[in-house]
């Protein structure tokens, strides 16, 4: 996506609003593009609109926002500990703060959307195994009702380099969510 007059980041904001955050299915968008195609002015719009129209718009619904944007190449052990690590490192909060953030996101209190930048500069060991899995990030929804589709919270924004993609032609399977089936994940684009 090339942010130009002709193709403007309020068009890509729409389509995250429409098919991720009004979605009650999708909690994950995978946001690739070469270096320089504007991913992260992209990134600042989004994060402004999540903090301010979005928080307005939502607000009574389902539990307060909670954005966590973490910068992947900074984690000591992004592939286990990213939500703790991201919040005490990059937020400042202490044990206790953090595991009452976990407690209210299960709790349906809180919608947490995770914004991880830069997926392409984690060390290679790192590359290509799900995040979403490997750190459970299933564990911070408020339990469905029974017979209901889980909540399709929390929301999973990771942002990566389309030249780190065309590496494995299976890369789809890097991010998807834990409770997509079998076939779902198979039908990945």
């Amino acid at each position: 996506f090339l942010v130009s007059e002709s193709n403007k980041a309020e068009d890509l904001l729409e389509a995250v609003k429409t098919e991720l955050l009004e979605s009650e299915k999708v909690s994950l968008l995978l946001l690739s593009g070469p270096a320089g195609s504007g991913k992260s002015t992209f990134v600042r719009h989004l994060e402004v609109y999540l903090e301010t129209e979005y928080v307005e718009q939502t607000r009574g619904e389902r539990g307060e926002l909670v954005l966590v944007k973490v910068s992947l190449p900074t984690l000591k052990n992004p592939m286990a500990d990213l939500f703790h690590e991201a919040l005490a490192h990059g937020y400042g909060l202490r044990e206790a703060q953090i595991h009452e953030l976990r407690d209210l996101a299960r709790a349906g209190a809180v919608r947490l959307i995770f914004l991880l930048d830069a997926y392409d500069e984690l060390p290679s060991h790192c590359l290509f195994k799900n995040l979403y899995m490997s750190n459970n990030l299933e564990q911070y929804r408020a339990p469905s009702e029974e017979g209901t589709a889980p909540p399709a919270y929390p929301k999973v924004i990771i942002t990566t380099r389309t030249e780190l993609l065309s590496r494995d032609p299976e890369y789809a399977r890097a991010f998807v969510p834990m409770e997509m089936d079998h076939t779902a994940r198979s039908s990945v684009k």
